[in-house]
């Protein structure tokens, strides 16, 4: 079952496509964009992560407009891969969210992680490979809308292939921070 979760975004569908093309480059911005838009579903089965003991499975989970905001679907008990963004191997930011504290928490330890962790996705073309290369944590539930819309920025698709992680932070009810996992191919 997937449960919404809110996380405070003034941000319309139209609003983030916009952003998502102002930050691609522009000569590959357009290409980059519809490449991310026509995702196939179940792209992305399953994530490892050894360090945190992460062994899960991912399912799609798609963008819903609620009382006027924008929100991502939150998987429950699995990791969730957000519809439109990159594909392992597609050469753009492969981007899957997970709950910290509740239904499951897949995402618990996510901040136990270092430069240089080993994460893996499974998918129907095989496995992906990726080292951590930063851990940031940002306050999100209370920050100003401009605060939002930068975090929100992770989300996009990148010139480059990258994996992002987001989770809610800390290990509370209702944490009022987002900790995002950047981690690039080996």
């Amino acid at each position: 079952m997937i449960r919404l979760i809110r996380h405070n975004l003034a941000l319309s569908g139209l609003l983030i496509l916009g952003l998502a093309l102002v930050l691609a480059p522009k000569a590959d911005g357009a290409a980059a964009l519809t490449q991310t838009l026509l995702t196939p579903s179940g792209a992305v089965s399953r994530i490892v992560i050894p360090k945190i003991r992460v062994d899960s499975k991912v399912v799609e989970v798609a963008r819903e407009k609620r009382d006027g905001r924008v929100e991502w679907q939150v998987a429950d008990y699995a990791a969730g891969h957000h519809a439109g963004s990159g594909v392992p191997g597609g050469g753009s930011n492969v981007v899957i969210s997970g709950h910290n504290n509740i239904r499951g928490a897949v995402f618990r330890r996510l901040d136990e992680l270092r430069k240089g962790d080993r994460i893996t996705l499974e998918s129907r073309h095989g496995e992906r490979f990726y080292k951590v290369s930063e851990v940031r944590i940002v306050l999100q539930d209370g920050a100003r809308d401009q605060a939002r819309m930068r975090n929100a920025r992770v989300m996009a698709p990148t010139p480059t292939e990258q994996l992002t992680l987001i989770s809610c932070w800390p290990y509370q009810p209702w944490p009022p921070y987002r900790i995002i996992v950047i981690a690039l191919p080996v």
